[in-house]
This record gives C-alpha cells, sequence and structure tokens, in this order.
C-alpha cells in the first residue's frame, strides 16, 4: 500500500504443480491404463481471498487444504478407457482436476478463472480431495458420469483406516453439448445423495487454528476468509463468557 490506512506489509505467494501420467501399456502392463499423479506446494502468505468477498478469488493459493510450504499428493489414480465410451476413475482424485479441461469452467486454479466460482464451483458437497470412484459413459447426445466417493477431503490422509467411515456421496450427472436456439450450448443436470450426518456450516471448519488467507478446510466446507473465522470464534468466546 503506497497510502492510506492499512497494512504495508509486501505479501506474495506462488505454487508449484507436478502432474505425471504412466501409460500402463508402454509400461508392459495392460492397455487402455494410465496411472495419473498431481502433486502440488503452495507458498507464501497472500490472501486467497483479496477484499474479503465470500468466495476466494484465488483459487490456487486456497488449495491444496491446510498449511501451506509442505509437498501434497493430491492425485494419485487409475484411469482406465473401456472400448470407446467408458471411462473410469479409481483411487485419490483431485476435484478441481476433474472440472480442468471444461471449455468454459476449469482451469485447474492454475489458468483461466482463478476465482473458485468458475475453477471449481462450489456444491458444499464434494471435497477438494475424494477417495473413490467416478465413471463416465458416453451416448449420443448425453454423457452420464456417476460418482461414489468419500464424503470427507482426504488431503492430508493417504492410508486411513476410516475411509467412508463417515458415510458415503452417490453423485449422478447428466451433461448435453450441442445447439440450443441456434447457439452451441452446454447443459449439466446433477444429482448428489449423501449419507453423512454430519451438517455443514461455518463453525465445523472455522477453528482457532484457522490461518492468515482463510486456507483451512475441515471437511467439505471452506474458511472462504480468515474475517470468518475470527467471527465464528469471538461469537463463541461471547457465548461462553455470558454463559
Amino acid at each position: 500500500m503506497l497510502s492510506g490506512f492499512g497494512g504495508n506489509d509486501f505479501d506474495y505467494g506462488g505454487r508449484f504443480d507436478v502432474l505425471l501420467n504412466f501409460d500402463t501399456q508402454k509400461l508392459g502392463l495392460w492397455a487402455g491404463g494410465m496411472l495419473r499423479t498431481h502433486t502440488e506446494y503452495r507458498y507464501g502468505d497472500l490472501n486467497s481471498n483479496l477484499g474479503g468477498t465470500l468466495l476466494a478469488t484465488n483459487s490456487a493459493l486456497l488449495l491444496p487444504t491446510g498449511k501451506h510450504e509442505r509437498v501434497v499428493v493430491t492425485s494419485i489414480h487409475l484411469a482406465q478407457r473401456i472400448g470407446n465410451r467408458i471411462n473410469v476413475l479409481l483411487g485419490r482424485i483431485n476435484a478441481l482436476d476433474l472440472l480442468a479441461a471444461d471449455q468454459f469452467f476449469g482451469g485447474g486454479g492454475r489458468s483461466r478463472f482463478l476465482n473458485v466460482a468458475f475453477s471449481a464451483p462450489p456444491s458444499g458437497i464434494t471435497p477438494a480431495v475424494i477417495v473413490g470412484a467416478v465413471v463416465t459413459l458416453r451416448t449420443a447426445p448425453i454423457a452420464w458420469t456417476f460418482m461414489v466417493f468419500d464424503p470427507d477431503d482426504r488431503t492430508d490422509d493417504y492410508w486411513s483406516d476410516d475411509f467412508f467411515g463417515n458415510g458415503v456421496d452417490v453423485s449422478v450427472s447428466a451433461s448435453y453439448a450441442g445447439e440450443m436456439l441456434g447457439h452451441t450450448s452446454s447443459l449439466t443436470v446433477t444429482g448428489t445423495y449423501t449419507s453423512k450426518d454430519a451438517p455443514i456450516s461455518a463453525s465445523s471448519c472455522c477453528r482457532p487454528t484457522c490461518k492468515r488467507g482463510g486456507k483451512i478446510i475441515r471437511g467439505t466446507s471452506v474458511c472462504s476468509s480468515v474475517a470468518t473465522c475470527t467471527r465464528v470464534q469471538d461469537a463463541r468466546a461471547r457465548a461462553g463468557a455470558s454463559s
């Protein structure tokens, strides 16, 4: 800040992404398979929610969840092609990568739109890193996507003994791509069922461990700003004092 009121500290931030794909046929194993990995490293203290908006304006600095300046493997899964119409993903999957190739949304937080509303439109149900399976079936003119996954964010859990311990999420999507009213268009309708009992609320994600920039995620809720965490904690303190 060159003039006026506010902080004068210089904030910076950035990230490194390493995406590696291993073709199973070229490895001498079987045809149609691909082992995919995505490793991320986020550094710096730049706020991912500049301007105090409801949703993070820079998803590249919001994810991966948890503490920054550490190496996190957010994807390690098998992608298997079955015939010409079916694709299966099985394992640990970065949810942003599922939308990265979309013609309008996507970008994975590394290109195109950085606002989380476009790079990964939040549903309040799908966590940042899922463990489960995704099946895509292409039929004309509809493409179907079926997902079964653990409802909890598994960014920090690689070999957890409680996968699906809090329930299961099942999602079905139908996507149409073609002409509508004389214009090239696409339309997607998604329905999701979750058996997880815990309600999604700000208090479930905002805890005293919230870091500057609102980078903490608990379960499937995103702390979009440190101000939100502070308000929740202050309310708890006042409630405790009054009791």
